[in-house]
């Protein structure tokens, strides 16, 4: 059965910076142990126990993950099926003022209890159907906190957030744009075009989709960094290290060493 929210546990033992992490899946992360330090726009924002960051389809973070007692932990939870068209025709005049809003939102008794349950409702084997009412229940609290246009600024989805979404299925896999045209139903010149028009391209974005896939890989284990080039589509690990380190800013090596 198909999952319409993913959930990724992160965590590090060590100050933990990275910067332009790419967001493609609009996401909500919630502080476990120790403090986030975000930049945005011109400030800094620390996030901690009982706040959460909203992050959208359409940006890049840069942080630092700062351990208490040497531990930091958190989770991201992927929202990968919108609100219903009620919904969100409910939030259009909530529209057009997310960049003048703060992603940093403290957390209360009713966003955690819809937190919890959606949570428990990811681990068990319920239908898509069934799996959407209580995702919308979720977007209907968040649209009445005045929130959910956080994480849904536009009605529709990019061409990257598309493209992202079926490359990140299978990163390691050895995709063709002739195979993700067939996919999108586009033309190559046309797919081309629209990714030129949205700031980037192709290969750019199979690249962002495998560097956030390692990422998720050495949360799990330690690896060696041939291993993890693999497991990510390279067949060069200095190949591998060297986009990971012009991504993250650090390199495989020094990321392992902060978990």
């Amino acid at each position: 059965m198909a999952k319409l929210i993913n959930v990724h546990a992160f965590k590090s033992s060590q100050p933990q910076a990275l910067r332009d992490v790419p967001i493609y899946i609009p996401s909500i992360v919630v502080i476990q142990a120790g403090a986030k330090l975000l930049s945005w726009q011109s400030d800094t924002l620390t996030f901690e126990r009982g706040t959460w960051l909203f992050a959208h389809a359409e940006q890049s973070l840069t942080f630092i993950n700062h351990p208490a007692n040497f531990t930091f932990r958190s989770i991201q939870i992927c929202f990968l099926s919108p609100p219903s068209s009620a919904i969100m025709e409910s939030m259009v005049d909530e529209r057009g003022r997310r960049l003048t809003k703060s992603p940093k939102v403290v957390s209360n008794t009713k966003l955690d209890f819809a937190l919890k349950q959606l949570l428990a409702m990811q681990e068990l084997d319920f239908t898509e159907q069934t799996q959407q009412h209580y995702l919308d229940a979720f977007y209907q609290i968040l649209l009445e906190a005045g929130l959910l246009q956080l994480l849904f600024p536009g009605a529709d989805l990019s061409m990257r957030e598309r493209v992202c979404r079926f490359l990140s299925n299978e990163p390691a896999k050895a995709h063709s744009i002739d195979e993700l045209c067939t996919h999108l139903g586009q033309s190559r010149s046309t797919l081309t075009r629209r990714l030129a028009d949205e700031s980037t391209s192709y290969r750019e974005l199979l690249s962002e989709t495998r560097m956030l896939h390692a990422l998720s890989l050495m949360q799990t284990r330690p690896y060696k960094q041939l291993e993890l080039a693999l497991a990510c589509g390279y067949q060069s690990e200095t190949r591998f290290g060297q986009r990971f380190l012009k991504q993250f800013g650090l390199t495989p090596k020094q990321y392992m060493k902060t978990l």
